[in-house]
């Protein structure tokens, strides 16, 4: 089985996770969501949060993720600092 037969096959069930669990919050209260922690704990909401973001980040917008990798490396103090010895 391939890779992309792989996600075709697990790509109803990840859309039907995102779709329960979007009707959910739209259910679940400030009470329920905060307090009780009925469906998830805060932990686990945090989780979920972070890996959808990420998910969506990565992959709508690479450009950006592009753009951002590179802007974390600061250029050389000078012409050929890779090449000189300490």
């Amino acid at each position: 089985m391939s890779v992309s037969t792989c996600l075709r096959k697990f790509e109803l069930f990840f859309w039907v996770g995102c779709r329960v669990y979007s009707q959910a919050l739209l259910v679940l209260d400030d009470d329920d969501f905060y307090t009780l922690q009925s469906m998830f704990n805060l932990g686990q909401q945090r989780g979920i949060a972070t890996s959808l973001n990420t998910l969506v980040y990565s992959t709508h917008c690479p450009a950006a993720v592009a753009k951002s990798s590179a802007a974390r490396q600061p250029p050389p103090p000078y012409p050929g600092w890779a090449l000189a010895s300490p």
